[in-house]
């Protein structure tokens, strides 16, 4: 028999989702199996795309001292979001200091938010596996790289909680591609596994050194809604 206090800790003691996500670790492989996607998916994904930056108001942002361009071809489409762009546009650019997830978070109740795929398109149904209650989604996004493109390292500006909080899907990740987070090394990243990264707390960057496109799908979600998930996924990674 061992004192109280030891007894409680032993039967109460477990793992808290706030406690996982705020660690510091920069990234966690997550349990999900994806599927294969017609290739189709992923030339719409690639033509669809558009310059990302200039649909979001910041054309300027990643530009250096010299004036070079601190990306090249970084492109994506929104595929889930605020639906109407005008007003949410506004709301977005009278609000610094946050990235469009962690605002799509904290204005996902007040604004309507809507797919911009059909109920039968593969990458839709597959998000509404994961997340079956639409009230959890917040942003989805592809995001595309020809070869030779990147970004250079940065840190995406959050007022909220600097911790793990975005979900990354390589879809198309051939050999060659990078996704470096400094001091921490390049994530192992395989195509297909889906991970959760913390953009929020160090610098990182992507390059593409491969001869294909690469396609990544971004989702920004209550995590709480997948709150087993992770927790078991983190258990079995040790």
């Amino acid at each position: 028999m061992f004192p109280k206090l030891i007894e409680d800790l032993s039967a109460n003691n477990k793992l808290e989702l706030d406690t996982l996500l705020g660690c510091g670790l920069p990234w966690l492989k997550l349990d999900y199996a994806v599927p294969e996607f017609d290739e189709s998916v992923f030339t719409s994904a690639v033509s669809q795309s558009t310059d990302w930056r200039t649909q979001w108001g910041f054309n300027d942002k990643y530009k250096g001292d010299d004036n070079d361009s601190q990306v090249k071809e970084w492109n994506g489409q929104l595929l889930f979001g605020p639906h109407n762009w005008d007003e949410w546009i506004k709301i977005y650019t009278d609000k610094s200091g946050s990235d469009e997830d962690e605002m799509c978070k904290r204005y996902r109740q007040d604004i309507e938010f809507s797919w911009r795929l059909q109920k039968n398109h593969p990458i839709r149904q597959f998000v509404e596996s994961i997340f079956p209650n639409p009230a959890d989604i917040n942003i989805v996004n592809f995001y595309t790289l020809p070869p030779g493109g990147y970004l250079f390292p940065h840190i995406d500006p959050s007022i909220g909680n600097k911790a793990l909080n975005k979900i990354y899907i390589p879809l198309l990740w051939e050999h060659g591609n990078e996704f470096g987070f400094y001091q921490w090394g390049n994530i192992p990243i395989n195509q297909g596994d889906v991970y959760l990264i913390n953009n929020y707390k160090y610098a990182h960057w992507v390059c593409n050194r491969s001869n294909s496109y690469r396609v990544v799908l971004d989702i920004g979600a209550n995590l709480y809604s997948i709150k087993e998930k992770i927790i078991k996924s983190f258990l079995c990674s040790r």
